[in-house]
């Protein structure tokens, strides 16, 4: 299974004005490394919480459809599903029509089913062979990012600037330190079951 990201949101969840007002950060002069910073923050918490905040589009992949049950998707808020493409027995790539599944986006997390008598198409079993491309996300600009997302975000991006050196950025973008405060609003914002455990 994998889970990319191939359209990035067209906002981000905190503005920079609202991020600097935040950490009462004066001037333009730092401006680039407050919103790295702000992105980080997102990233790390968006990671760590299966969420999406402003909505993207992703791209999951697994090795074969569900002998029963849904498809869990491993991002959310679900707010549509664009396609459904696997291999076939002769390794072509072919796209499920919409008529077999519905996407529930009322749950988190969301989810595939199949519609009433409607069957997963004869794949080939084999790594990757499904891709599910979907759009996660609270909304496509920052309003409707949960209030208590937008202040761990303020928070977290906050005590990196002004301690610097108790974090690092990985190969991932994202720094790895976090304040208390802030990883009880990660606990309380995560998705459950997450991806490792959904379509096992």
């Amino acid at each position: 299974m994998g889970l990319i990201q191939t359209a990035k949101p067209e906002a981000e969840p905190v503005g920079l004005d609202e991020f600097k007002s935040h950490a009462r950060i004066d001037g333009d002069f730092d401006n680039e490394g407050a919103l790295l910073l702000v992105r980080s923050a997102t990233e790390h918490i968006e990671h760590l919480t299966a969420r999406q905040f402003v909505n993207a589009t992703w791209q999951y992949t697994m090795d074969r459809f569900p002998v029963s049950g849904p498809i869990w998707i491993p991002k959310a808020p679900l707010v549509s599903v664009t396609s459904i493409t696997y291999l076939d027995a002769d390794g072509a790539t072919q796209t499920v029509s919409a008529d077999v599944y519905q996407a529930v986006t009322t749950d988190m997390p969301g989810s595939i089913v199949l519609k009433y008598g409607k069957s997963w198409p004869a794949a080939r079993e084999d790594t990757e062979s499904i891709t599910v491309t979907f759009v996660a996300g609270h909304g496509a600009s920052r309003v409707n990012v949960p209030r208590v997302a937008n202040l761990a975000i303020k928070r977290l991006a906050t005590y990196w600037y002004w301690n610097p050196g108790m974090g690092e950025i990985t190969g991932r973008g994202s720094r790895t330190i976090t304040p208390i405060d802030v990883d009880t609003v990660i606990q309380n914002l995560k998705v459950y079951p997450r991806e490792a455990v959904l379509n096992g």
